[in-house]
């Protein structure tokens, strides 16, 4: 008779696996939730999260096709329950929101002026698109691959690189 204190543990081989796909997967997806805006800590949170769904649906014997996929995925989707959740607190507040501006001490003032309106020309090009082109974009700037990116959105891989594609087209034709 099992004891029912007794918790199900993952195989010494599962236990490696999960912690390779935390050592492949923990930066890309770190840079990905704070290109989304993300605050250091609630990234590191999400990823933590993220890593302990996976090993409880794994303790379930639940069949994941593509674990990698699932991991972004459930990242994403956390991160962005968070976002809302933040926006919601803020949208609450009297307080303003404050952003911070640092000059670039490399560059000359002129230099400066036009390295900025190019970012904002972009940042600007990339609010426009569909939020699924911007994600898909952001997701391959941060080193997904497509096939990731695919299951994260929930498209083909095909789809994703056609995506990338033409939001890199337009922002090259944007910004020069």
């Amino acid at each position: 008779m099992r004891d029912e204190w007794t918790q199900p543990r993952l195989s010494g081989d599962a236990q490696q696996r999960i912690l390779a796909l935390y050592d492949e997967y923990r930066p890309h997806l770190y840079r990905y939730l704070r290109s989304m805006r993300l605050g250091r800590e609630w990234a590191e949170e999400v990823i933590q999260e993220t890593f302990m769904r996976l090993t409880s649906k794994l303790l379930e014997k639940d069949d994941i096709e593509n674990v990698q996929g699932w991991v972004v995925r459930v990242a994403h989707n956390l991160a962005v329950d968070v976002l809302k959740e933040e926006c919601r607190k803020i949208i609450g507040d009297d307080e303003p929101f404050l952003i911070e501006n640092r000059a670039d001490p490399s560059l000359n003032p002129e230099e400066a002026y036009c390295r900025n309106e190019r970012s904002i020309r972009m940042t600007l090009a990339l609010w426009e698109l569909k939020p699924q082109h911007r994600q898909c974009f952001q997701m391959r700037a941060h080193g997904f691959r497509y096939k990731d990116i695919g299951v994260a959105l929930g498209i083909s891989a095909q789809r994703a690189a056609f995506v990338v594609k033409q939001v890199a087209m337009r922002l090259a034709t944007i910004c020069g």
